[in-house]
């Protein structure tokens, strides 16, 4: 828990304030607790997003995924052109993604200091409805920036070539 909490810290997830008398409620969150393959336990704090209002905790959900005839085309690119592969998992994928509305949560259990304070999130967190939808629009602009052309075709392709190579980065968000 300490380390997920580490995590937060780091990103800037929130800042603790006053809950102001006219907004909102805040929702929860709650800690997930799993056992992993190598039988470390990982904990995850996930914000109870069915507390959340439409058009007033969030607006838009929507995250696409790599299409099925999309990754098998890029299979076949790998395997016809004999290039590399590789299969990545971004662990706190979520934690980077801004949040466009305004969010409170309570604090988390365990780690309330008593002031009776919430967290105005900041970045997205994993529960909340736009989660998938903010952190590919983060992925997207760094993308971006570091000059990956967007596929026209699919939207979870991003392609760069250079001289005589070729980078293809294909994106699926699974939560």
């Amino acid at each position: 828990m300490d380390e997920e909490m580490l995590s937060m810290e780091k990103n800037k997830v929130w800042d603790f304030i006053e809950l102001p008398e006219k907004e909102k409620q805040s929702i929860t969150c709650k800690w997930i607790f799993k056992r992993k393959r190598d039988g470390k336990y990982k904990a995850r704090l996930v914000a109870r997003g069915f507390m959340q209002k439409e058009e007033v905790d969030y607006t838009e959900t929507f995250s696409p995924v790599i299409s099925v005839p999309s990754l098998r085309l890029v299979l076949v690119l790998i395997l016809q052109e004999n290039l590399h592969s590789y299969v990545m998992d971004v662990k706190t994928a979520f934690l980077s993604g801004d949040l466009d509305e305004v969010v409170y949560m309570s604090q988390p259990q365990g780690y309330d200091d008593g002031t009776g304070k919430v967290c105005k999130l900041n970045k997205s967190l994993d529960g909340l409805k736009q989660a998938p939808r903010q952190w590919f629009h983060k992925f997207q602009q760094f993308m971006n920036k570091v000059k990956f052309k967007q596929s026209t075709s699919d939207p979870c392709i991003f392609i760069r070539k250079e001289k005589c190579r070729k980078i293809i980065i294909c994106l699926y968000v699974d939560d």
